[in-house]
């Protein structure tokens, strides 16, 4: 099997491929990605008329699997901008960045069937794990592809990479992510409010965006 996905075939005699193929094939992974999120849902409102329920029955009974649909899809929506951040700052990708892509887009398919599972079962560690913890791998995945691009200026083309302060949001992100894994992981009563970290996104950011200017540059 091809690791490449369709139309990111070598660019040239090095093993280089097109970020846009590789981009535009991304792009229809997360469309449909964010699309299966909203199945539980319909199936809901299959089951709740089927019982006669009236709307607001509807909804008082599916708040979770409701919250969890909103948060999934806002997660995966800053994903993608990210990603496109990213990969609109070269033109040429290696097999190794093509391949963590591929990784990127497993955790993205991934979530809708985390979420399915956060809607309709109680919080456990182990769903904390395959829910909070996909979502870091989403993020370390992306830095780790950034770095590769920064170290690599074959793969600039007429572009260069994104300033340090997009790549200490990132870092961030995921540093974040991992603290909130191990609060859900740790006090599982507590559901995921630890996901509430990720709004010191900006500040931790700016405290590391410095910090990470000399190493980048080196």
């Amino acid at each position: 099997m091809d690791a490449h996905g369709p139309g990111t075939g070598p660019a040239d005699g090095h093993g280089l491929h097109h970020v846009e193929r590789l981009t535009a094939f991304t792009d229809a992974v997360v469309a449909i990605a964010m699309t299966l999120l909203i199945l539980p849902l319909l199936d809901a409102v299959s089951d709740s008329a089927s019982a006669g329920e009236s709307t607001a029955q509807f909804v008082r009974g599916n708040l979770t699997r409701i919250g969890g649909f909103a948060l999934s899809f806002a997660i995966i929506a800053a994903f993608w901008r990210r990603h496109h951040r990213v990969f609109g700052r070269f033109e040429l990708a290696t097999e190794a960045i093509v391949r963590l892509d591929v990784v990127w887009m497993f955790t993205i398919v991934w979530l809708p069937v985390a979420t399915a599972l956060v809607g309709t079962m109680p919080v456990d560690r182990l769903q904390a794990v395959l829910y909070v913890g996909a979502m870091a791998v989403t993020s370390w995945v992306l830095v780790a592809i950034d770095l590769l691009v920064r170290r690599d200026r074959r793969l600039w083309g007429s572009k260069e990479p994104a300033g340090t302060e997009d790549l200490a949001a990132a870092v961030s992100t995921g540093v974040l992510f991992m603290v909130a894994l191990a609060g859900t992981v740790l006090w599982p009563r507590i559901g995921y409010l630890p996901l509430l970290l990720l709004f010191g996104t900006q500040p931790l950011a700016g405290w590391l965006a410095p910090r990470l200017e000399s190493r980048t540059t080196t």
